[in-house]
């Protein structure tokens, strides 16, 4: 079976159209999915997605069951070939305090994240309860303080440094 098969089959169901029902009368909707094993949570919400415009939001417990959650959707929904602009199905991470990690990119994607949030796109943002919890600056105040340079493109290192000098670097 195909997987728009797959979600055609889901959708025509009468637990999902009660879910889609309640979700159109009860704007906006705070819903738990209970006894669902497997991938059946993301077949339901990729369902939902499909139906209602606006943005979602599941949150989960931890790290990992949302990390799952986001593979399963990212698969159904095929979003794993998009940029990252395009995607309507993002994850909300901390922002890993490590060396491993691009800390800065991190936060970007973050206050990306949240912007889309904002500008009220149709999207699907899963996280969990300690994403939640970090501070993120504002994207427009981050974009504004931001230097966007082309790879292969040269620069002078004065009208860099002068650059940097006027968005208030030191």
């Amino acid at each position: 079976m195909e997987i728009n098969q797959l979600l055609k089959t889901y959708r025509s169901s009468s637990k999902c159209q009660e879910l889609l029902s309640a979700i159109n009368k009860f704007q906006p909707l705070r819903a738990h999915l209970l006894n669902l094993r497997g991938s059946t949570k993301s077949i339901y919400l990729a369902t939902i997605e499909q139906s209602i415009e606006g943005t979602h939001l599941c949150i989960f417990p931890d790290k990992e069951t949302a990390a799952f959650f986001f593979g399963d959707l990212e698969q159904l929904q095929q979003e794993y070939n998009k940029d990252f602009k395009n995607r309507d199905i993002l994850f909300l991470a901390t922002e890993n305090h490590n060396k491993t990690t691009n800390e800065q990119f991190n936060r970007f994607l973050r206050s990306t994240i949240f912007q889309k949030i904002n500008d009220n796109e149709h999207i699907v943002v899963i996280t969990y309860a300690e994403a939640l919890c970090e501070k993120v600056a504002d994207f427009r105040i981050a974009q504004k303080n931001s230097i966007f340079l082309k790879v292969g493109q040269n620069y002078l290192m004065d009208d860099l440094i002068e650059e940097l000098t006027t968005i208030g670097f030191e």
